[in-house]
């Protein structure tokens, strides 16, 4: 909110003339930079229609005493202010009220021309004498600049009727302290004649006090000079009347409604001066009110256009002038001038406003003639064009744009979007807007997609097809794009209907500087409607066309173009390559582990999961790419024009942090990846299809090798790239017989005894020519090809046989996890394998814990509960894995029988460190409400855990933290980094021995540097 405006333009504008009288424009230049105002800004200081707070007039004041030397400076600047001739407006006004006598009865309302600051009370006038007593209003203070000001203003009054000047006496005064400032006012009551010596001092002679201080008069007292005096008046009265008549031309002469009001709002406070001004009027039945105002907070504004709007017309004893804007055709609304409480206007102000309020119905009657006659003819030209383009249109994009484009002419909106009803997906999708190039309004790249529940009273459109109107407040940022270009404020929504079907919305904007209908005319009603029952007509026709083309071209499960389509494009956009030189890429995408979701959740939570990743990858594209299904869980991304390293690699990994969001299949979030092969022209024009697409094959299958959820660019040089599934698959098979395979251990440490109860078995693969690999490498391709059965069960015997070993040592007897493959899990002789391991090992089954993914636990596969029961009844332990990952639900264990929960390691992560001490309050804030998030929910599994009678085992730990934050929910055992990595067998004896220390030693120390000595 800015400073309260209080003083006028007639108190400013009088001190920038007097000091131009004073000292010229060199004094004036001096002022200027005082007040630190350009010379160029300073014109509004001079304005009678401008207004300041007091504080900065009683700076200018200030200033202006300082640089003139004058000390007196208001006093002067009041004296100076009703000179004869000078433009301010007020002088004449006093004149017109016909005698000194009356200008003091009406002095109120004529000191609200100057300030809003102070109350002003009439005591007394007689015929040649007044007493004023003029207070501060609440929350003001009256200076001395403003008390020296009013007794100039005052002295001079009787000069305007050829008088002397007044004599002044202020028995009290507010700026010194007193209650208020008592003004005591005496004139002469006939005129001085022209025998007065002009150099004497009107004062002196008029009263004889010594002690008053004197005012040079320049006028001469006579018969001429007063004939002088009526002239001047005249002619100022003409060049009023001049401008009146100057306004109605104007006015007559603008046919676009917003500027008649803005120069109606100029003109009015021109004429009637005022702090405040307000115009609302309705221009066309059934629209929105419009208000323009002046002076007001928004607010303020509006609220009082509600109160006339709703028949409240109080004027609050003077201090409103409301006028009618009204004309033999109808009323529009009204003009209103607003002082604060007490003061008033005088009745000269209500005859001027009325005067201006009577030219602005005539030209508002003018344009809205003119308005609705072009109206008509570009209605009737935009619907015969319309019919006539709708009938050469092929597709549904066209019939939209032509629809959107057409939308703005026929009903005067600012724009247009089109919206067509995707019922699969529940969404409405921007189809088309009525300006197409993005240059002209900086549109959005991507179409924008919203439900349906963001409309208000969506039943009304898609079930009675009905229009109905909205305000664009809607905070959802998809929403608030999409007529945001437009910078609308309102809009106007009809229903695409073929029958019972919903098919679409049209969205046309208002923006602010217009009005949308408050209720639909019928007129308006149908052409909103008849456009739309045409496009409607035109959609049906194309779609139709558009169904039989696609049913051969894209992928029946998707939507997708299929491999067919795909192909096509590819060669088009490479035979455009190879003639222009612009380059272009593929992304080939294949999911990691679909096979794990088909063999746990079924074939149907498999198909969801493709029409998932189909729709993810689609929003992750510009509209100019192409997304295609190649087959099974392969995917590929045509990016024309794409070359650009940095560019690739974001969109590559845009793609990937959209697999990575946890995915809804029949009510289980599932966490999935993918793998992206890059494969790039890179300049080369003579590429065919089929080695462009299998250098991203050869790329995709080097990012699985890599570990998966990752994307890899194809180079000839890479040996990994030229590698094939089948090859990793044949080669795992006998990596076991090479002494390739290897386990690793991890510990978990219980926090109440600080010692190692547990281990985590983890295969690593040593691959001869690729490395280490880590299961994610190979997993795939061993499920794929087969041997992965083969694989589980030598981890599960020599995890035993480890497990013995260690006993062997004199080591206290650990309890050993083996995570077994999903799909072996299913397998029947999964649970023959584990027995033949326990029966050669001699491994007590109570120490083997086999860890099942929470997937696997909440999936119906009757072979698996089979298993699990079977396994059981051997005396293995039953472990569920990443409980709580993604903040997704705790898995139903009521069929189970489960010894140990899992924190998965993820949500382990999301616990935050401490902020530094110069986070924002809004990111302490945000910190603390996630903490008590994962505090809930960290509880909440303790709880089950607790309830179930199974352990809980929080792994993935890394900081101290994190330690803290478990061990204060419950979780007492625990694995990670900050204890220690993974190691091999004979480092586990090592950690056992060095955890016998006491627990107040590791608080200061990373537990990794104590439990993991010297592992090299």
């Amino acid at each position: 909110m800015g400073p309260s405006l209080d003083v006028s333009g007639f108190v400013t504008g009088s001190i920038i003339r007097y000091l131009r009288s004073f000292g010229g424009e060199t004094l004036l230049n001096s002022f200027f930079s005082g007040v630190g105002v350009g010379k160029a800004a300073a014109g509004s200081l001079e304005s009678s229609t401008s207004w300041v707070s007091a504080e900065e007039a009683y700076a200018l004041f200030d200033v202006a005493a300082k640089v003139s030397g004058v000390n007196d400076i208001g006093l002067q600047v009041g004296m100076s202010h009703l000179k004869p001739h000078e433009p301010t407006g007020v002088a004449d006004l006093m004149v017109s009220l016909g005698s000194v006598r009356e200008v003091f009865r009406n002095l109120a309302s004529l000191m609200a021309k100057y300030s809003t600051i102070n109350d002003t009370h009439i005591l007394e006038v007689g015929d040649a004498h007044a007493v004023i007593r003029v207070r501060g209003r609440e929350g003001y203070h009256r200076d001395l600049y403003c008390c020296h000001f009013l007794q100039g203003v005052m002295s001079q009054i009787p000069v305007l009727f050829g008088l002397v000047p007044a004599m002044i006496s202020e028995t009290e005064c507010q700026a010194r302290g007193g209650g208020s400032c008592l003004y005591s006012i005496a004139w002469q009551e006939q005129q001085w004649s022209t025998f007065v010596d002009e150099s004497a001092s009107l004062f002196s002679m008029a009263w004889e006090e010594d002690k008053v201080a004197e005012v040079d008069a320049s006028l001469v007292l006579d018969p001429t000079t007063e004939l002088v005096q009526l002239r001047e008046q005249i002619a100022s009265l003409s060049e009023r009347l001049d401008s009146a008549y100057s306004t109605a031309g104007e006015l007559l002469g603008a046919d676009d409604i917003d500027t008649i009001l803005r120069k109606i709002i100029q003109r009015a406070a021109h004429a009637v001066n005022a702090p405040k001004y307000l115009l609302t009027v309705r221009a066309f039945k059934g629209e929105e009110p419009q208000v323009h105002e002046h002076g007001f907070l928004l607010n303020e504004a509006a609220s009082l256009a509600n109160e006339l709007w709703s028949g409240d017309r109080d004027e609050r004893d003077g201090s409103r002038l409301i006028v009618d804007v009204s004309s033999a055709q109808q009323h529009y609304g009204w003009l209103v001038s607003v002082l604060p409480e007490r003061m008033k206007f005088l009745e000269h102000d209500r005859r001027t406003m009325t005067v201006y309020a009577g030219y602005a119905a005539t030209a508002l009657d003018v344009a809205t003639s003119l308005i609705t006659a072009r109206r008509r003819d570009a209605t009737a030209r935009a619907l015969l064009e319309f019919g006539n383009a709708l009938s050469e249109t092929k597709s549904s994009q066209e019939v939209s744009q032509r629809l959107a484009e057409t939308v703005p002419v026929v009903i005067g909106a600012v724009g247009a979007v089109v919206m067509l009803y995707d019922p699969e997906r529940d969404e409405l999708i921007e189809a088309a807007r009525s300006v197409p190039a993005q240059s002209e309004l900086n549109l959005p790249v991507d179409r924008v997609r919203i439900p349906p529940t963001l409309i208000p009273d969506f039943e009304i459109l898609s079930e009675q097809g009905e229009p109905i109107q909205m305000a664009v407040d809607n905070p959802d940022p998809r929403h608030a794009s999409l007529l945001e270009p437009w910078h609308v404020t309102s809009a106007l929504i009809a229903p695409l209907k073929s029958g019972d079907t919903f098919i679409g919305t049209i969205h046309a904007g208002f923006a602010a500087a217009q009005k949308t209908p408050a209720k639909f005319s019928a007129d308006l009603r149908e052409r909103f409607m008849g456009l739309a029952n045409q496009a409607v007509i035109a959609l049906e026709n194309a779609r139709l066309l558009e169904q039989i083309s696609h049913m051969a071209w894209h992928d029946a499960l998707t939507g997708l173009p299929n491999r067919r389509l795909f192909e096509d494009r590819v060669r088009q956009e490479l035979s455009r390559s190879g003639r222009t030189g612009e380059s272009l890429t593929v992304f080939y995408v294949d999911l990691d582990r679909f096979k794990q979701v088909n063999d746990t959740l079924g074939h149907s939570a498999g198909d969801d999961l493709i029409c998932q990743v189909a729709n993810r990858l689609a929003d992750s594209v510009r509209g100019q790419d192409t997304v295609a299904r190649l087959g099974g869980d392969e995917f590929a991304v045509l990016l024309p024009g794409l070359s650009d390293a940095d560019v690739t690699h974001r969109l590559a990994s845009r793609i990937l942090a959209a697999l990575n969001e946890p995915f809804n299949l029949h009510g289980e979030k599932v966490q999935s990846s993918g793998s992206i092969g890059v494969a790039c022209t890179s300049g080369r024009l003579d590429l065919r299809y089929e080695d462009f697409i299998h250098e991203a094959d050869v790329a995709m299958y080097k990012a699985k090798t890599l570990g998966r959820n990752t994307f890899e660019t194809y180079s000839e040089d890479d040996l990994v790239a030229t590698s094939h599934e089948e090859t990793l698959a044949d080669d795992l098979s006998k990596a076991a017989d090479e002494g390739e395979l290897e386990i690793l251990y991890q510990a978990q440490i219980d926090l109440h005894s600080m010692k190692v109860v547990g281990v985590e078995s983890l295969l690593r693969w040593n691959h001869p020519r690729l490395g280490r690999l880590l299961p994610d490498a190979f997993i795939d391709a061993a499920e794929k090809y087969g041997g992965m059965l083969q694989v589980d069960a030598w981890v599960l015997n020599q995890a035993c046989r480890q497990a013995v070993a260690w006993d062997g040592l004199g080591l206290p007897p650990l309890r050993v996890g083996v995570n077994l493959s999903t799909g072996d899990l299913t397998k029947p002789e999964i649970v023959e394998i584990v027995k033949k391991s326990l029966d050669d090992t001699g491994l007590d089954p109570s120490r083997l814990e086999l860890e099942l993914s929470k997937i696997v636990a909440n999936q119906q596969n009757e072979q698996l509960k089979s298993n699990l029961e079977n396994l059981k009844r051997l005396g293995i332990r039953i472990a569920i894995d990443d409980v709580g990952r993604n903040g997704s639900g705790i898995p139903d264990l009521s069929s189970l029988d489960i010894d140990t929960l899992k924190i998965d390691r993820h949500m382990i992560h999301t616990l935050s460190e401490t902020l530094t001490s110069d986070a924002t309050a809004s990111q302490l804030k945000e910190k603390d409400e996630l903490d008590e998030e994962h505090l809930i929910a960290l509880m909440a599994i303790t709880e089950l855990a607790r309830e179930i009678g199974a352990d809980l085992v929080g792994e993935g730990v890394e900081t101290s933290f994190q330690r803290d934050r478990l061990l204060s929910a419950g979780c007492t055992v625990l694995q990670g980094y900050f204890f220690s990595p993974p190691v091999r067998a004979r480092d586990i004896v090592i950690m056992v021995q060095a955890a016998k220390i006491s627990p107040h030693q590791l608080e200061d120390a990373p537990r990794s540097e104590i439990l993991t000595p010297n592992l090299g």
